[in-house]
C-alpha cells in the first residue's frame, strides 16, 4: 500500500498537460494505492556494477472514474479507502 493524498494524470493531446487530483475532507483518513512491492535480482552480466537487488513496484489500475477518465480514459489507479479493502489486499 503507498499512502496518498493526491494523484495526477497526464493528459495526451497536441499538447502534454499534467492533471492533479486531491482528495478532500469527505474522504476517509489514509487512502492508499494499490500495488505490489518485491525484489528482484539482476545477473553481473547485465550490470557494470555486478549482481543487485532492486525494489520493484507495481500500481494496480482499474476503469476509471469520470472525473479522471475526462483527463485519462484509458485507466486510473486503484485507491483503497476502507479498512477491509487494505486488509484484504495486504493479508
Amino acid at each position: 500500500m503507498v499512502p496518498l493524498n493526491s494523484f495526477s494524470e497526464f493528459q495526451q493531446g497536441p499538447r502534454v498537460a499534467i492533471s492533479g487530483f486531491a482528495l478532500d475532507e469527505t474522504r476517509p483518513p489514509s487512502p492508499c494505492f494499490a500495488g505490489h512491492l518485491d525484489q528482484l535480482d539482476v545477473r553481473p552480466e547485465r550490470l557494470k556494477e555486478g549482481e543487485t537487488t532492486n525494489d520493484i513496484f507495481a500500481f494496480l489500475t482499474t476503469e476509471p472514474n469520470a472525473e479522471v477518465g475526462a483527463i485519462h480514459p484509458k485507466a486510473m489507479p486503484v485507491i483503497l479507502t476502507t479498512p477491509d479493502e487494505v486488509e484484504t489486499l495486504d493479508g
